[in-house]
């Protein structure tokens, strides 16, 4: 130990420790009332003693010797580096706070100012004034974010010589200026139609766009309905198609940035009147009734208002003389709270007694749009005595004993078979052709309508026989003929039915009924593409109790293809007591009673009448899209609605003539019309092809020879 003055030492005092190299040490010693200072500088750790000096101080340097003075080292007011994170996503005219630092590597108090904000020390109040800090102490800064979106403002603070920097970023504004499209009205129906151009202002960032309803082009690229995203000062356009309907708006909505806005395309005001039409009854029918229901439809692209019929009666030799004018009101499907629903409507008319009755319908929308009188769609019924011809007594092509009958779709006419030829009738006239000449046709007819082909079962002698007949053309016809299949007892067969069987359509069905010792049901099977006939149900009828003889003098035959069955209408004039829907497996041929007055309720079928006649059931007819069987029974004159998943039995018509108590008959088959619910049938007795409406039991007369019945 060197001692720095000689002195006398009194007490000796020994200070033990170890310090940090650059660690400065006060000392406050007390002599004799006299206060001295000292600071003892140390660069390695080391043992010290200190000796108290009587009257005086003296510094020892321990461990060696050579260092600078303490007394003249300088004071540290460099802090060690100082940052502060950055804020984004400020709200404008925000005022925000930095993180707290706290402040080192000084060793006195140091300056501090700053430039663009506000300072805090250790949470003191925010200042831009300039100050000081010591070490240990805290310092916070504070700015007032940008009035702008998406800019930048940064706040310098400077201690002892040493700067950072706190900045603030406004939120970017992702919401674009408010736009719209001009809207297109009068459109045409169907058309193409593109907006107007929109720039998108408003955004500073890339932002999101999406549209429904249409598509939309960027800058002109191509039309796309995929959502994407769009930036500041980019022009969209929008395409869409306008609606098929009169006044019908199709809205495009573009989305962009959450503003949306929509372009509109209307079409062309409803300028065009209603459409209506009759579902019945055909455009010129007989009727020896004295009021007749008609039926019809009416459409239009908006609500329809009204529906009138225009009946203008007049003389057949005078068609030019008006008898009478009558306006009637129709009957709307529906009236539901003032809302009525034209699509299919009735009115009953009134027959002027000899004359011609023409109807008119006239429908009128919701716009005042109207049917012009001279452009209505019109039907006329004659009054008339039902002995008369309709509509004209033509020997050449009357009727004599025509039963069977089938509807062609697509030429407007009805072809029956007689007793040396197939007529055609032609269902907007009435008028009556000879469709074919060939020997005998019987009964049985059936149409192919996919492949437009006629089948009639034709009984020339006691084999079993089938001509082809082309609809477009009758001279193409094919003879199909086997006679290992032969009538046992020819002047008592009939054939009752031919129907395709759907599961294979070159197969069709042959129901006969024969006599052998008594009247029995034969069934056979003819591909039209082998030409070949097959027996596939024969059996002895003798004993009726028996499971086989549910067929028994059998009338018509449909094939159910939602239930996968053959149908037949059993029982005859022969065995009253098993009058009844027989339903019949395709492949076991297992025979069950669908539908008869043990099976199945509602209206029962007739027997045995008390004025001695015996009813039968005779032609069948099957509504797929509705699951109703239709029957018709003779001599009742009963139209018969049965429904396919219950049996059960509802009336539809009463097919009796109003002027005559003759009872009337009905051949084996006649056909039914989906489109327009009506069916045309034969009535034998009166030789006449009749017309019946399944919706309203309404019946009418389509042609007809004179007879007098």
């Amino acid at each position: 130990m060197e001692l720095l003055s000689h002195t006398t030492i009194v007490n000796p005092v020994i200070l033990r420790g170890n310090f940090n190299p650059l660690e400065q040490i006060d000392f406050k010693i007390i002599t004799k009332g006299v206060i001295t200072i000292m600071a003892i500088a140390k660069r390695t750790p080391l043992y010290l003693q200190c000796l108290l000096l009587s009257g005086s101080i003296s510094l020892v340097a321990c461990g060696g010797g050579g260092g600078d003075s303490v007394a003249n080292k300088p004071q540290d007011t460099t802090p060690n580096p100082i940052s502060f994170t950055a804020s984004t996503n400020a709200q404008t005219n925000a005022t925000v706070n930095s993180p707290t630092v706290a402040i080192s590597g000084i060793d006195t108090a140091t300056p501090v100012s700053i430039s663009g904000g506000e300072y805090s020390i250790s949470g003191a109040a925010f200042t831009s004034a300039a100050g000081s800090i010591t070490s240990g102490q805290t310092l916070t800064v504070r700015l007032t974010a940008s009035d702008k979106t998406n800019t930048q403002k940064t706040v310098t603070v400077t201690v002892g010589g040493v700067s950072a920097t706190f900045s603030v970023t406004t939120l970017a504004d992702v919401t674009p200026d408010t736009f719209s499209f001009t809207a297109k009205t009068e459109a045409e129906l169907g058309k193409e139609y593109t907006s107007d151009a929109i720039t998108v202002k408003g955004i500073d960032v890339a932002v999101p766009v999406s549209i429904t309803g249409g598509t939309y082009s960027i800058n002109g690229s191509a039309y796309t309905s995929v959502a994407g995203t769009v930036s500041a000062d980019q022009i969209i356009t929008v395409k869409t198609t306008s609606g098929n309907d009169t006044e019908s708006t199709q809205n495009v909505v573009l989305t962009v940035g959450g503003v949306n806005a929509t372009y509109a395309v209307t079409t062309i005001q409803d300028k065009t009147a209603p459409v209506a039409e009759f579902k019945f009854p055909t455009p010129y029918t007989m009727s020896e009734a004295t009021s007749v229901k008609v039926r019809g439809t009416a459409t239009d692209d908006h609500a329809i208002k009204s529906v009138k019929l225009v009946v203008r009666s007049f003389n057949v030799a005078n068609p030019d003389v008006t008898i009478s004018l009558t306006e009637i009101p129709a009957t709307p499907k529906s009236d539901a709270n003032g809302v009525k629903d034209f699509s299919s409507w009735t009115a009953s008319i009134p027959l002027t007694v000899t004359a011609e009755n023409e109807i008119k319908v006239i429908a009128t929308d919701d716009r005042n749009n109207s049917i012009l009188l001279d452009d209505a769609n019109k039907v006329t019924i004659r009054q008339a005595d039902v002995k008369s011809a309709f509509p004209d007594e033509d020997n050449a092509h009357y009727f004599s004993t025509s039963s069977g009958v089938v509807y062609d779709a697509v030429r407007h006419r009805v072809i029956s078979a007689d007793s040396d030829s197939l007529i055609a009738t032609d269902i907007t006239t009435g008028k009556r052709t000879i469709f074919a000449s060939h020997q005998s046709s019987k009964y049985a007819l059936l149409t192919d309508s996919k492949k437009q082909q006629l089948y009639a079962r034709v009984g020339v002698d006691s084999s079993i026989k089938i001509i082809r007949f082309s609809l477009e053309n009758s001279l193409d016809f094919e003879i199909f003929e086997d006679s290992n299949y032969l009538v046992q007892v020819q002047e008592n067969y009939s054939s009752r039915a031919l129907f395709l069987d759907d599961r294979d359509e070159n197969n069709i069905k042959i129901i006969e009924s024969q006599r052998f010792n008594d009247w029995a049901g034969t069934i056979y099977s003819f591909n039209t593409s082998t030409k070949k006939i097959q027996l596939l149900h024969g059996v002895d009828w003798n004993v009726l109790t028996d499971a086989d003889g549910i067929l028994f003098e059998t009338g018509g035959a449909v094939y159910d293809k939602i239930n996968n069955r053959y149908l037949f209408a059993a029982g005859g004039q022969m065995a009253v007591e098993h009058h009844a829907i027989v339903a019949v497996d395709p492949t076991t041929l297992k025979q069950t009673v669908f539908s008869s007055n043990v099976v199945g309720g509602g209206e029962e079928f007739s027997g045995s009448l008390s004025d001695g006649n015996d009813a039968w059931l005779a032609g069948l007819a099957i509504n797929d899209r509705t699951q109703t069987l239709y029957v018709f029974e003779s001599i009742t004159g009963k139209l018969i609605e049965i429904d396919l998943k219950t049996g059960n039995r509802r009336l539809t018509a009463d097919l009796n003539y109003t002027t005559s108590d003759t009872p009337t008959s009905y051949g084996y088959t006649f056909h039914l019309d989906e489109v327009d619910n009506v069916i045309y049938a034969m009535e034998t007795t009166r030789a006449a092809v009749r017309i019946i409406d399944t919706e309203t039991g309404e019946k009418v007369i389509l042609s007809k020879s004179k007879n007098n019945f």
